[in-house]
Parts: structure tokens; sequence; C-alpha cells
């Protein structure tokens, strides 16, 4: 086989590839967005809540009731967690539009912060580019989780619970925004540099015509690859956090991290939950308390992670499949 004809039998690999990362990742997204519609109609006014049973404190957790032969699921269908006893499936169905809500209510006005202070940088330079720069790499030096400890331990306590998920998406954004901003300067000193730019420049189009119009739809794609990496911190934020609250209270009620309540369905919360109630010494290893959950979050992730590669892989230039 030719040069020519193998190097055509991988772009078109690759870009078969791409385009079935992006349909599986938008398949898995849709299926948690259905099931949020889903939880938000039936559920109505009590989406906000799961029961307690705090009988399995004393007596242990119920394992899954779900059965396949015969077929039938049982009040427990996936068991319960090993804490405060929360029915599992039911807490991670009405966790779902929550959830959902969260991480897009955190990482959609970081996205769109971190790109417009990378094409405002790398598309204007000088002592803008520094200046902007500079602030990113000083966002930069702090870790996100020391933040949300920080508000946690020093601020919360002070504040009404139903204002700790405002005052997490808050702190998140302001935090999370940098490396964002950081990759799509990169993509924009490139793209300032390109010969349609400067022709543009050259027929009197106005600074902010430039980085709009021409520099900014030609540098966010590389911004999809720093979305899976802030959704997978702040699911290990949401996780750790609760031990804190637990290891430095005297009762499980004060142990509510940044949910609005004890009982808040939240996918990382339930979590929690199962792995507290995981005991060896006194046997209580209720593996669907976490592995349940464990596994809602991962589909959720790989979903994000396969959609973001893919959709970058789609818009990228070097792709072939559409035009730029």
């Amino acid at each position: 086989m030719s040069s020519p004809s193998r190097s055509y039998l991988r772009r078109r690999v690759g870009q078969y590839l791409h385009h079935t990362e992006l349909m599986l990742g938008t398949t898995i997204l849709g299926l948690y967005v259905l099931l949020a519609l889903v939880a938000w109609i039936y559920y109505r006014g009590g989406l906000s809540s799961m029961e307690f049973h705090i009988r399995v404190m004393a007596y242990g957790p119920s394992p899954p009731t779900i059965s396949f032969f015969p077929f039938s699921l049982g009040p427990y269908t996936l068991g319960q967690t090993g804490l405060f006893g929360f029915n599992v499936l039911e807490g991670l169905i009405k966790a779902t539009p929550w959830d959902l809500m969260l991480f897009a209510g955190i990482i959609i006005p970081t996205c769109l912060i971190g790109l417009v202070i990378g094409v405002v940088a790398g598309g204007t330079g000088s002592f803008v580019d520094d200046a902007l720069m500079t602030f990113t790499d000083v966002i930069l030096s702090v870790p996100p989780f020391v933040v949300a400890l920080l508000v946690f331990v020093v601020i919360l306590p002070g504040l009404p619970t139903s204002q700790a998920p405002l005052l997490f998406v808050a702190a998140m954004i302001l935090i999370n925004w940098a490396p964002y901003a950081r990759v799509v300067r990169a993509r924009a000193r490139t793209i300032a540099s390109k010969p349609f730019v400067e022709a543009a420049a050259a027929s009197g189009a106005g600074r902010l015509r430039i980085l709009f119009r021409h520099i900014l739809p030609n540098s966010y794609s590389p911004m999809l690859s720093q979305v899976p990496i802030t959704l997978a911190n702040l699911i290990i934020i949401l996780t750790v956090i609760p031990y804190v609250g637990i290891e430095t209270s005297q009762q499980y009620i004060n142990v509510v991290s940044f949910m609005p309540a004890i009982n808040f369905p939240e996918w990382t919360w339930i979590l929690v939950n199962g792995m507290i109630g995981f005991s060896p010494i006194i046997s209580t290893n209720a593996w669907w308390a976490y592995t349940f959950p464990f596994l809602c979050i991962f589909a959720f992730g790989l979903g994000v992670q396969l959609f973001c590669d893919g959709l970058e892989d789609y818009l990228s230039p070097q792709s072939g499949s559409r035009t730029h």
C-alpha cells in the first residue's frame, strides 16, 4: 500500500473513532438528561430530600432487592446506604437533576471566563497579555481543594445552610477558570499570527471584531480537554469534604458538607454514606452502598470525557470534519 493510501486510511479511521466518541458521549449524557427530566416530573415536591432509615446504624443496610429470576424490583432495588439508610436507587435518581445543574453551573461559567480572558490575552499581546497571564498564574498556584476546605471550615459555619451550594459554586468558578484561560491563550496566540487575521487587520477591522469574530471561533476547542479534569476535581472535593465534617463534629446530623441538608440527594454524598457503612471489623461490608453510586458517577464522567474528546477532535481544523 502506498504512503498516500496509508495516510488516507489513517485519517479515515481517526475520523471514525472521533465520531464514535462523540456519539457515545452524547448518548450517555442524553440518558442522564432524560433521567433528570423524569425525576423532576415524577418526584415533584419530594425531589430535594431522601428518607431516613436510622435503624440501619444499628442493624445494617438492606441489600439489593432486585431479582432477575423471577424478575422483580422490590422496595430497595439497589439496596440502602450504610450511614442513614438512604434508598440508593431513589437517591441516585433524585440526585441526577441536582448534580447536572451543579456541574453545569460551575463548568459553563468557568469555560466562558477562561475563554474571554484567554482570547483577550492571546489576541492582544504586550502589557495586557502579561498582566492577565500573571494573574492567571496566581490563580493556578492555589489548589481548588484548599479553597474548598478554607470555605468549608472558615466561612460556611457562619452562613445559613441554604446558601452553602451557592457559596461552593462561586468559589469553584473563581478558582477553576485559570487552566481554561491558559490553553485558550496558547491557541489564540497561534491564530493571531495567521494570514487571515493579518488580512482582517489590514482591511481596517477593529480590535474587538478581530478578537471575537476571527480569533475566538478558532480558539475555544482546546479548552474542552480541561472539562473532564475540572469535573474530576469537583467530584473529589465533594467526596472528601464530608469526611472533614465528620471528623470535626460530635454528631452525625451536623455533617452537611456543601449540601443544604443532611438528606439532600447528591451523588457523592450517597457514595460517602455507603463508604461510611463499610466496616470489616463488625462485618458490615455493604458493597452495594458504594458500588452503585460509584458506577453512576463513573458513567457520567466517562460520558463527559467521550463527549469532550470527540467534540474537540471534531472542531479541530486538522480533523477535516468541518470547514474553518
